[in-house]
């Protein structure tokens, strides 16, 4: 399988498989089939090399506005600075749920609205030693014309 040589940085393609092909459980051939980089082997999202073009039709690409390590303080600054989103969190030890929640709070009487703009992931990478990080990933969704 490739693998990365480093985190994918802001201006780079992350790809989320379908729920076809997360059921499947074809996650290696899919990285060999279309040269997607595994971020960690149980994490099942994709960075997309450089100048490559991610499989249409079969899951949802995004593009990273902004990363940075997942850490308490940058939680609590996250939630600082942006408006209640959609949130994927996996191979961390929250649910995406819980990761919302702790951002954003409960559900208030004026209830906010997710994003249509944005995206957090929070993931669990490994690098090509096998060297476990846990990662945030604002992306902006692409549209397929």
């Amino acid at each position: 399988l490739p693998s990365l040589d480093a985190l994918p940085s802001d201006g780079a393609l992350l790809f989320e498989p379908g729920k076809a092909l997360m059921k499947s459980g074809a996650f290696k051939l899919l990285a060999r089939r279309y040269g997607l980089y595994q971020l960690a082997s149980d994490t099942h999202i994709y960075a997309v090399p450089a100048g490559e073009e991610p499989p249409h039709g079969l899951g949802k690409c995004y593009r990273i506005e902004y990363q940075e390590p997942l850490t308490s303080s940058s939680l609590e600054n996250f939630k600082k600075k942006f408006p209640p989103m959609d949130v994927t969190a996996r191979n961390i030890p929250l649910t995406s749920e819980a990761l919302k929640q702790r951002l954003w709070g409960k559900t208030r009487k004026t209830k906010a609205q997710p994003s249509a703009t944005l995206h957090l992931f929070a993931l669990g990478c490994e690098d090509v030693l096998g060297h476990s990080t846990r990662q945030l990933f604002l992306c902006q969704p692409l549209t397929r014309g």
